[in-house]
């Protein structure tokens, strides 16, 4: 689970610096604020429902059929391509997509969900933290 965290918190960062300071110049969004309700939602509810169903179940369905690289390059395509991923806008689909690669050789690599669910967990709530560490509330 460690190592998880430690993952998420190294794409996150990644994924920050190239969507909001990097090539497309875009600024960055509203702190989403870290009430607990959110907090929960985004470090167990929504990384335990994505990953049991794109790693846990279609990636191990696949990798027994297709082996583990082809497996790991459609489960990350599709988990780009989720509804809720999609919404983000077309700048989010490198950062999605890589994700869904380092999120499934972790799967594979490890044979296990947790420390998937750890790197998805921290991801989720890393900007949150970083934006209200830095002192940048929305509205101001």
């Amino acid at each position: 689970y460690m190592r998880g965290l430690a993952a998420g918190a190294l794409w996150r960062l990644w994924s920050m610096l190239t969507n909001y300071y990097g090539w497309w110049d875009a600024l960055p969004g509203p702190a989403l604020g870290l009430h607990w309700a959110g907090l929960l939602s985004a470090l167990v509810v929504v990384p335990l429902l994505e990953e049991t169903v794109f790693r846990g179940y279609l990636q191990a369905g696949l990798e027994a059929r297709l082996g583990p690289l082809l497996a790991i390059a459609i489960q990350a395509l599709l988990f780009a391509l989720h509804p809720a991923h999609a919404l983000q806008g077309w700048r989010a689909f490198p950062s999605v997509f890589a994700f869904g690669l380092l999120a499934g050789a972790l799967y594979w690599r490890a044979g296990a969900i947790w420390i998937v669910l750890g790197a998805h967990g921290l991801a989720n709530v890393l900007p949150s933290i970083v934006l209200e560490a830095a002192g940048w509330v929305y509205g101001q």
